[in-house]
């Protein structure tokens, strides 16, 4: 009488770990955390633990047998309510998500937008789409947007006072353009004795300058030099073209040019055509620019009061 209740006892523990084997299945195939997969294992190695103690307890006392059975009665029905819920409490909609996921990963969604999509985990989409071949979309240019009302009021005196401008300025007579010269050079030209360097990144001044210089002075063009200030990695042969052709200076009397290292002293804007330096060794020019600029800074008219 005692074997048929073991026998039976060792049935139901088998019929256990079948159930915890079809559970380790639906977890692997719905791709739950691991933690979940770890719950089954521990299921599985209980049962089987369980049915070891039946085997191996046939000549146990009756009160030990009870208690034995009693475990596996518990066990059992724990782990059939536990697939129950399994099968009836949401995990069926995990499915279904789970494929929506791969069909959106196959057509190149990343994974945060298919989990915000979802509303599921990033690990979890992770998880349900990893064998899935994967192309990235292409990125889509983001719409330019047009300029609010400030930008357009901006825009619009910007091009205003830009035009009153030229209205106020006109052409210049010849002693306005000597004005001109003579201001350009007190801000940005060289005050060494003997050589006349005019120095700019912006060639609308390099070229008012040169103009400048040739009107008011009998430049041997033979004499005059450039040097141009260029950060690395950027074009220095082009950079010599373009200010031999804005300024007609021939190329050969261009010095070598200077390339700029990256450091924390150099400021990051970088010039694609760099910074020309125009030179003109001559004393008396010099000085007659100097005469100039100095009468400029002195006039009784460019002082406040």
């Amino acid at each position: 009488m005692l074997g048929e209740i073991d026998d039976a006892l060792a049935g139901q523990v088998d019929d256990g770990l079948g159930l915890a084997h079809r559970g380790a299945g639906l977890v692997e195939g719905v791709g739950l955390e691991r933690s979940t997969e770890k719950g089954v294992e521990l299921v599985v190695a209980l049962l089987a633990g369980l049915r070891a103690e039946v085997v191996a307890d046939r000549e146990a006392e009756e009160e030990t047998r009870s208690k034995l059975r009693h475990r596996i009665v518990f066990t059992l029905w724990t782990l059939e309510h536990a697939f129950d819920t399994f099968d009836t409490m949401g995990y069926r909609g995990k499915l279904l998500e789970r494929e929506e996921a791969r069909r959106l990963r196959a057509t190149g969604m990343t994974m945060p937008d298919i989990a915000a999509e979802l509303g599921v985990s990033r690990g979890s989409v992770s998880l349900w789409t990893r064998d899935v071949a994967f192309r990235p979309s292409p990125r889509r240019r983001a719409r330019r947007r047009e300029p609010n009302a400030v930008q357009r009021r901006k825009q619009a005196e910007i091009e205003e006072l830009l035009e009153e401008g030229r209205r106020r300025i006109g052409e210049l007579s010849e002693r306005e353009f000597l004005v001109a010269g003579a201001a350009l050079y007190a801000g940005e030209g060289s005050k060494t004795d003997g050589l006349v360097r005019f120095a700019n990144t912006d060639p609308r001044m390099l070229a008012f300058f040169a103009a400048w210089l040739r009107h008011f002075f009998a430049v041997d063009e033979r004499r005059l030099r450039v040097c141009v200030y260029l950060h690395e990695g950027l074009d220095l042969d082009g950079a010599v073209a373009f200010w031999s052709t804005l300024l007609g200076v021939p190329k050969v009397q261009f010095r070598r040019g200077y390339r700029a290292k990256a450091g924390s002293t150099i400021r990051t804007s970088k010039h694609a055509t760099g910074c020309a330096y125009l030179s003109y060794a001559c004393s008396r020019t010099h000085r007659t620019i100097m005469g100039l600029t100095a009468a400029l800074l002195s006039s009784p008219g460019c002082h406040p009061g």
